[in-house]
């Protein structure tokens, strides 16, 4: 308001615990008001007299603000970095959409005090735009959406693809969570689909994603038993390990298996730990293996060699019995090839992806303004996403000793990683900032905000999804060479691949000297576009019904 002239007066309508602050803030100002709480019954006559509407939240999911003043006849003033309000406000038409800083939103707020007439112009094409999105509308919507949802039901015994896993699906969790919802996802667009999966907090009933994936949610049960006694045997999480071994005496799976699977066109065994179960109780349902992971290698460089060979022995037999191994690159492809004695021809790469609508990069300006909104404003920063995995465990590990090297960075550890005891526990310089699990719009904030990505990956399998999402946002990445398997060369010409003990310099020289923006750019748009997981994915539902048809089994609806 310091940069809005003249008697124009601001209410704020709402309380919270910001309430003390913003009214310090405000103090000086006699124009602005605080209304405290209104209701909803007052609400229309506040709308109707205002000249305009500022909403300036960050990365708001929707904004439904946006939408009951643009159907008051009102423009709306927000900010480029606001989120949902985003798709609604078209600046210079239906409002204004600024740089975040005061003086962008004030001149705004300035330009429609100044000239009512633009107000009203810019509130009617407001309410124009937003005609369509009524309650009635909404309500229509969801009754189509629950009668879609009741034509699923109704195919229940419809012949479907299971799918086994011992974690549900999620767009949004971790690694392994991502690739099984975008694989079942790509496949219920031709399929029926049940997804029965274990579940730490076990939903109750049936639930659907996306209205489209059917969901069967088992708990852990005695497996938890094992699983505790296990871990604290090897001191590394062994919910996989103890469900392999209790799997075929899980009577609440049993049932299911039995009561679906019979009507079942095949299955899709995400990782290989449920095999047991589903060879006991459906021995001659053909089955694909989705291989996350070669997990007897993976696991070969942190647990015991009995354990290790136990998983080899699970995995190798599930290998051998499947129709076609699904793996997420070449490597995993030979290696399991090499291993388990099975033609390579058995396994089909699909690579890991990222969402399409990733955004692109933020230039350098914008990385500047929202680093001022975080703890560090004039810091360099490194960012390292990851799992609780062990090798992303290893590399936070290396992460925090090479740290003191480079004090002027500050170095942001985020995901589950962060969490692990481990890590919590060890001796860490000033500068790394353990975040925590964050939420996707956070996240989002980071990897636009961050100088740099770094991923010092030594061992593991599969991929890392991490990388082909830094490069997707245009971040100039440090990684080991092995980090970057299972990603297309042209892609990952933006990172710069170096022996681990090398981090330290080539992150020195990296922030000396960025990398070209529109070299940058790029490789964001290829990431989007070729490491999407709608085409990576898109050759699946061919390879499943080829299957099907080879197996005798009617591949269509």
């Amino acid at each position: 308001m310091r940069f809005v002239p003249g008697d124009t007066q601001l209410l704020i309508a709402g309380t919270g615990p910001e309430s003390a602050r913003l009214k310090d803030l405000a103090s000086h100002d006699p124009r602005i008001r605080f209304l405290g709480f209104v209701p909803d019954s007052d609400l229309p006559s506040y709308y109707a007299n205002a000249l305009a509407v500022p909403f300036v939240p960050l990365d708001e999911d929707y904004g439904l603000i946006t939408i009951e003043a643009m159907h008051s006849g009102k423009a709306v003033i927000t900010t480029k970095d606001a989120g949902g309000p985003c798709e609604f406000v078209i600046d210079g038409e239906t409002g204004f959409l600024c740089e975040p800083t005061p003086h962008a939103v004030g001149k705004a707020l300035a330009k429609l005090a100044g000239d009512h007439a633009l107000a009203q112009k810019m509130g009617e094409a407001a309410k124009k735009k937003v005609s369509a999105i009524t309650w009635q509308n909404t309500v229509k919507e969801l009754m189509d959406y629950s009668a879609h949802l009741a034509i699923t039901r109704s195919h229940s015994k419809q012949k479907r693809i299971l799918v086994l896993s011992t974690f549900p699906p999620d767009q949004f969790g971790t690694g392994g969570q991502r690739r099984l919802f975008h694989v079942c996802r790509t496949l219920a667009e031709k399929w029926p689909l049940l997804c029965i999966c274990y579940d730490t907090s076990v939903r109750e009933g049936h639930s659907f994603t996306e209205g489209i994936i059917q969901e069967l949610h088992l708990s852990f049960g005695k497996a938890l038993e094992e699983a505790g006694r296990l871990s604290k045997e090897t001191g590394e999480s062994m919910d996989d390990v103890a469900l392999m071994r209790l799997c075929c005496d899980d009577k609440e799976l049993a049932t299911m298996l039995s009561s679906y699977g019979k009507d079942a066109l095949c299955a899709i065994l995400a990782h290989p730990f449920l095999f047991p179960a589903l060879t006991a109780h459906l021995p001659h349902l053909p089955f694909i293996y989705d291989a996350h992971n070669v997990e007897a290698d993976l696991k070969a460089n942190f647990l015991p060699k009995d354990l290790v060979a136990e998983v080899a022995q699970i995995e190798e037999a599930c290998a051998k019995k499947a129709k076609a191994i699904l793996t997420c690159s070449a490597y995993d492809a030979k290696r399991m090839a090499e291993r388990y004695h099975i033609p390579e021809t058995l396994c089909h790469c699909f690579p890991n992806g990222v969402e399409g609508t990733v955004p692109l990069k933020a230039i350098a300006k914008d990385k500047e303004k929202l680093r001022h909104r975080l703890p560090y404003p004039r810091a360099k920063l490194a960012l390292f996403l990851g799992s609780g995995h062990k090798p992303n465990v290893e590399a936070a590990l290396h992460i925090i000793q090479m740290a003191s090297e480079l004090p002027s960075v500050q170095f942001l550890l985020a995901g589950s990683v962060s969490m692990i005891p481990e890590i919590q526990k060890s001796e860490k310089p000033s500068n790394v900032h353990l975040l925590g699990i964050l939420s996707e719009e956070v996240k989002k904030v980071l990897l636009r905000a961050s100088n740099l990505a770094v991923n010092p990956i030594t061992h593991g399998s599969g991929t890392n999804l991490k990388v082909t999402e830094y490069i997707a946002f245009g971040l100039e990445t440090i990684s080991t060479p092995f980090g970057l398997r299972g990603i297309p060369n042209d892609v990952a010409d933006v990172v710069h691949a170096v022996p681990i003990e090398a981090f330290p310099e080539a992150i020195r020289m990296a922030l000396k000297k960025p990398m070209d923006e529109k070299r940058l750019q790029s490789a964001s748009e290829k990431a989007c576009l070729q490491c999407s997981w709608s085409h990576v994915l898109e050759d699946l539902p061919a390879l499943i019904a080829r299957i099907l048809g080879e197996t005798g089994e009617n591949a269509s609806h």
